[in-house]
């Protein structure tokens, strides 16, 4: 609004000035809170939940899902399980040898 009060009568811009102004100010203002939500997000996490409820959807569907995250941006309690799930299949392979 300061903007646009400025454009309009200090200028000398009239009602262009004004609208001008405003125009400006909504620009630079939805620039701001586009830039705070890309920039305040942990994209990371975010991933990680978005696995989590794809893995569980797909789990109670009885289907597998695909991981598009790497192995270094899982969580700790990813890692844990298929740590766990690596050290049971040893134990069979060695029950089985």
């Amino acid at each position: 609004m300061l903007l646009g009060w400025f454009l309009a009568l200090r200028a000398r811009w009239g009602l262009p000035g004004l609208w001008t102004g405003i125009c400006t100010g909504d620009v630079v203002t939805s620039l701001l809170c586009v830039g705070m939500v890309v920039l305040g997000v942990d994209w990371a996490q975010e991933a990680r939940a978005a696995e989590r409820r794809l893995s569980s959807q797909a789990h109670l569907s009885g289907r597998t899902s695909s991981c598009w995250i790497d192995d270094e941006a899982r969580d700790e309690d990813g890692q844990q399980q298929q740590q766990q799930q690596q050290q049971q299949q040893q134990q069979q392979q060695q029950q089985q040898a």
